[in-house]
This record gives structure tokens, sequence and C-alpha cells, in this order.
């Protein structure tokens, strides 16, 4: 780890915002296992503490939320259960030592999704897909499928959103509002075509219905039938 001196050379203060900005890269170099780019966002997170001079009792509650974060992605269950990085840095109470105890505990949860990542991203992220596709009728929700694909419902809605452009619940939508076309241009009754695509609100699923085509399904089935 660089020394404070170093740090205090180098470091320029950072913004709430370049915090969240650095934050987010720091997760998303950690779930792509990139560990220099993991390793310099922890230095450049470990200088601007140290130059902002906050108290480290704030310092303290910015490292554990990316410690629980991080354990997010690294899923919390291939931990032991008695490691409590709460506990662990009750008695740290200057910004440097802290700096020092975050640097060796983000190693660890580098070095533990290194250890368990059992298959490419791409790979589970078109399991989920195929799980949608088979349950898209259904009440689904984002914590049945990231269970079904073995992941925490936040690590499984940021991957879907790296892997597929779009926000799960845009995916959802969008595929169910795809399908209820068709149902309409078969002459479907409305709220028997807002159940078959999973929407047991008739009301919810005409909102959608019409803020993602333009129209109501009643109004989209009769322009169909007479196209």
């Amino acid at each position: 780890m660089v020394k404070a001196s170093a740090f205090e050379l180098e470091c320029k203060v950072l913004t709430e915002k370049e915090l969240t900005q650095r934050k987010q890269s720091l997760l998303r170099s950690l779930r792509m296992l990139e560990r220099e780019t993991f390793f310099q966002k922890i230095e450049e997170f470990n200088c601007s503490m140290i130059e902002q001079k906050l108290d480290p009792e704030v310092v303290k509650g910015k490292m554990l939320r990316l410690i629980y974060l991080s354990m997010e992605v690294a899923k919390e269950s291939l931990w032991n259960k008695g490691y409590l990085p709460h506990m662990e840095v009750a008695n740290l109470h200057s910004t440097v030592d802290l700096c020092y105890w975050f640097q060796q505990q983000m190693e660890q949860i580098f070095q533990c999704v290194k250890n368990n990542q059992v298959e490419p991203k791409h790979i589970a992220i078109e399991r989920a897909l195929r799980f949608i596709q088979s349950n898209y009728d259904k009440e689904l929700s984002l914590q049945e499928v990231s269970d079904h694909s073995n992941m925490s419902s936040t690590y499984f809605s940021v991957l879907f959103k790296e892997q597929m452009g779009e926000s799960y619940i845009k995916y959802v939508t969008k595929l169910r509002i795809e399908h209820a076309k068709k149902l309409l241009m078969n002459g479907a009754k409305v709220n028997e075509v807002s159940e078959k695509v999973g929407y047991y609100n008739y009301r919810h699923f005409s909102e959608l219905f019409k803020r993602h085509v333009g129209m109501t399904p009643g109004h989209y089935r009769d322009r169909q039938s007479h196209a």
C-alpha cells in the first residue's frame, strides 16, 4: 500500500459525485476481475479520504459501505460467518490506519471473487433469460430470477443491466408488451391478455401498454383488426 505521505502529495479532493462514480467503477472492476483497475480505485479512494481530512467515523462508514457492497459481488454466503468488518474496524481511530485495513479487506474480497467465479457472466445471464422467457406470464420478481441464477438480487440487477443494456424491469416489461401485442392482434380480450402476460391488475397493464405503445390495449386491438 502507498504510504500516507505519498497520498498527500498526489491526491485531489473528490466531490461526492466523483466518489459515487469511483465507487461504481470499483465495483465494476471487481465484477470483471480487473485487478489493476480494482486496486487503483482503492488507492484513489483511500487518497481522497486522507486528503479531505474527514472524521474517522465518517471514513469508517464509507469503507464499510463499500465492503458490504463488494461482499454482494463475492456472494456473502462464501464468507466465514464470523467475518464482521464493522467489529474489526471498531478499534481503529486514524484515517491512515483505516486505509491500510480497508485495502487488506478488499484484497481478501477480490481473491474470494476470483476463487469462486465458476461460470462466465454471459452464461449466467443467458440462463436467467431462459427462465424469464418460460415464466414471464407469472408474477415474476427480480428476487425469484436472481435466486434461479444463484446470485444476490443486488449483484444480479447490476450484472443484468451491464450485459443487456437495460434494467431487469424494463426488459421484462418490453417482453410482456410484445407478447401482449401478438395476442391482441389475434383478437383476444384485454383482461385475458393482461393475465396471460403476467399482469393481474388490469388497470396497471393498460397504463403500461399505453405508455409503451402510445394507445390503450383495446384501441390497439381494434386498429389491428381493421388493418
